[in-house]
């Protein structure tokens, strides 16, 4: 749209070939005045870009008093055209800051680079005043409190905030600032310093930018914050002037690319970066599929959540990362600001939380079994005695059968017993009957060491025992895991072992654990499992080796942790190795563990001999 010019000439010649010219250089005239009523009248139907008024009018007011008539009421911007030069009719006209001046008589060069001059003046002042007045919007709406000082220490402007924080009156420009914040100097950084306003006294993070000219003095009242902190962390460090920024690592992005505006320190430090990320995709930190789905639930939500996203830092650190989302509008502009916390511990601790729920109720049923087998033991022991009581009877009687039977059996004759011949079956009965009595002696074995593993005892005090006796009973309770697993099974234990101070149930647990585990990593029956146990150094050793699939190395350091286990598919609790641990620093022992992959594990338990 062309610019508007109003032109005020009481010679109407002139200033009928001033519109000509003008409109000819795409201008558009409003009107050609000759007084001063011509002008309210065009004045009153538009308002013009411009007004070029002539100081010689044939009117009751010459062009410069019109012209301050006109501003009492709209400040038009005015160039005079006038065959006056002197000093003084200038100096008349200054008061009415005129954008310039066009002297007759005039060539269209002078009267264009006039009128162009001055319309480039005006775009100039109106963009100074618009930003002018974006800067005191901002000054004033801020939360900080702002004062611009110039070198001599004289504040040039202050906002509202300020002035409430230091309790200085409104617009007390050109007060010095060293008589508002004793001992400030503009090389000073960022402080928190004590103020008394008048009527209550204020704690300020004050923070100093320098420029040529002076410096820009921040103040961010932080006085309930220190109130609340004196009160929660007496013994903390000094406030710093970091408060402000956000605790939780954010970012904001575009709504609709997640192009990267700005982020946080709390965020350049979780993700390991030196640098701002500033017009980067926000793929560069979460990855592009993270990416991708934090744009569908912005396209369809103003606020969302992403939980439990694995994320990598620019150093290769993993971390489990909670995104919330909120959608922010700003007038056309639409932003995402995004929440990135670190709940890598907090994922943890659940974690344990669910395992220790888990292992609670796998001690229950251990407990639960622990009854069943006390009771099924029970039940079993009572016919068992039966069957072992009447095999002993009967086996008296068939000795006397069989003494009987022989009287009569003649040489030539042969006697049939059930069809089969007298010889044949009197072997078979003896050996049948003798297989009953074995195997109700196997049957109370096992009856009298599930009752002994599942026994509480009374008294958890160490006394002298024999470590081949809870080995021994370990091995037996274990005789059919072993005779499934490998068929070169192996015991040697030395003869005349000395005496240990211990508990022989739970050295039995212990055992029982340890050859468990390697019956475990045994997988094909001709690889060997061997027991031994000796004496050396002191100590009374119990080895006892595989040739598994063996541990991994960064594994060994923690097989005994509580819950750690590489059997987690197999149903593995992650406790028995730490219970072993328990057990054997219970005894004063030792638990050394060697294991190559592939090639097998080998446990030492080394518990001290006698009073060692």
């Amino acid at each position: 749209m062309s610019k508007k010019i109003l032109v005020v000439e009481d010679e109407a010649i002139i200033g009928l070939d001033i519109a000509t010219r003008l409109e000819r250089s795409g201008y558009t005239v409003i009107g050609l005045a000759v007084d001063d009523e011509e002008v309210h009248s065009i004045l009153a139907r538009d308002t013009p870009d411009l007004i070029l008024m002539d100081i010689s009018l044939k009117s009751s007011v010459d062009g410069i008093e019109l012209v301050s008539e006109l501003h009492r009421t709209r400040k038009y911007p005015v160039v005079y055209i006038t065959s006056y030069s002197d000093s003084a009719t200038i100096s008349r006209s200054m008061t009415t800051s005129p954008y310039g001046y066009i002297i007759k008589p005039f060539t269209s060069q002078s009267l264009l680079a006039t009128v162009s001059l001055s319309f480039t003046r005006i775009e100039l002042e109106k963009s100074a005043f618009e930003k002018t007045e974006l800067i005191e919007n901002v000054l004033e709406n801020t939360s900080d409190g702002i004062a611009v000082v110039d070198k001599d220490y004289n504040i040039t402007m202050v906002n509202r905030t300020f002035c409430t924080i230091t309790g200085m009156k409104e617009c007390a420009a050109g007060v010095n600032i060293r008589d508002v914040l004793g001992g400030y100097d503009h090389s000073m950084g960022s402080s928190v310093i004590c103020l008394d306003n008048g009527s209550d006294r204020k704690t300020a993070v004050m923070g100093v930018s320098r420029f040529m000219e002076g410096s820009i003095v921040t103040l961010t009242d932080i006085t309930q914050t220190e109130i609340f902190r004196n009160e929660l962390y007496i013994a903390e460090e000094k406030f710093t002037s970091v408060f402000r920024k956000k605790f939780i690592p954010a970012v904001i992005t575009s709504r609709n690319s997640l192009m990267i505006k700005d982020c946080n320190e709390a965020l350049q430090k979780l993700y390991g970066m030196a640098a701002q990320a500033e017009g980067l995709p926000l793929s560069f930190l979460t990855g592009q599929e993270v990416m991708d789905r934090l744009t569908e639930l912005s396209a369809e939500h103003s606020y969302f959540e992403l939980s439990r996203v694995t994320q990598v830092s620019r150093a290769g650190r993993e971390f489990i990362a909670d995104f919330r989302g909120n959608i922010i509008s700003e007038g056309e502009n639409a932003f995402i600001l995004l929440d990135i916390e670190d709940v890598s511990e907090k994922v943890r601790l659940e974690n344990i939380e669910k395992e220790l729920k888990i292992r609670m109720i796998q001690t229950n049923k251990m407990a639960a079994l622990g009854t069943l087998v006390s009771g099924v033991a029970h039940e079993l022991n009572n016919p068992n005695n039966f069957i072992m009581f009447n095999t002993s009877i009967i086996r008296d009687y068939l000795n006397d059968m069989i003494s009987l039977l022989d009287s009569f059996s003649e040489p030539g004759r042969e006697l049939m017993v059930g069809n089969t011949p007298y010889e044949e079956a009197k072997c078979d009965i003896v050996q049948l009957l003798e297989g009953v009595h074995k195997g109700s002696e196997r049957i109370r074995d096992i009856v009298h060491d599930l009752k002994s593993f599942v026994r509480q005892e009374t008294s958890a005090a160490h006394k002298p025992l024999s470590i081949a006796e809870p080995l021994k009973s370990a091995i037996h309770i274990l005789t059919h895991k072993i005779n499934k697993t490998t068929d070169h099974f192996s015991v040697e234990i030395a003869e005349e072992l000395p005496a240990v101070n211990g508990n022989g149930q739970k050295l039995e647990q212990v055992f029982m654990n340890i050859i468990m585990n390697a019956l475990e990593a045994t997988v094909g029956r001709h690889l060997p499992v061997s027991v031994r146990c000796f004496t050396q150094e002191g100590f009374v050793v119990t080895e006892i080796a595989d040739s598994g699939v063996g541990i991994r190395e960064e594994d060994i350091q923690r097989i005994t942790e509580p819950f750690f286990t590489t059997k987690q598919a197999e149903g593995g609790t992650g406790l028995g190795l730490a219970i072993v641990y328990s057990i054997v620093q219970d005894h004063k022992g030792r638990l050394e563990v060697t294991s190559e992959r592939n090639a097998g594990t080998t446990v030492r338990i080394l518990v001290p001999a006698g009073d060692a």
